[in-house]
């Protein structure tokens, strides 16, 4: 469980997530969890779609279909600010990849900007790890 393989958006959903300005930025991903299987991008990764519903409010709801997927799936649509592209992937929810949460991740309500307009703050650098 958690395997999730990202192809690229579907064209025709692209037009629906270009030009939106809000989605839930991927701040941190668990190792070993589902959204690590599903190579979710720290940072540079929103989820600005799912199950085929826009994410353009915070209003309770995308956490509630994680819920509601919990041993199932849960398709997402991602929005890359250092590609400024779309792709799809399926994360499968559930508390038995052995961390905290559902998804393994740690996500936050916010706009969507290109890279070059985040400002970053380098907190710890890790042996092996980008920074």
């Amino acid at each position: 469980m958690g395997l999730g393989l990202s192809t690229d958006a579907n064209p025709d959903e692209v037009g629906e997530v270009v030009g939106k300005e809000y989605g839930f930025r991927v701040h941190h991903v668990e190792p070993n969890s589902p959204g690590a299987q599903a190579e979710l991008q720290p940072i540079l990764d929103y989820i600005v779609v799912a199950n085929g519903i826009r994410l353009d409010k915070d209003d309770g709801k995308f956490v509630q279909m994680i819920g509601e997927c919990a041993g199932g799936e849960l398709r997402v649509c991602l929005f890359n600010t250092h590609t400024l592209r779309t792709r799809e992937t399926t994360l499968y929810p559930n508390d038995t990849w052995g961390g905290n949460g559902l998804l393994g991740v740690t996500i936050r309500f916010d706009m969507v900007q290109p890279v070059d307009k985040h400002t970053l703050r380098v907190l710890d650098v890790y042996p092996m790890e980008l920074a």
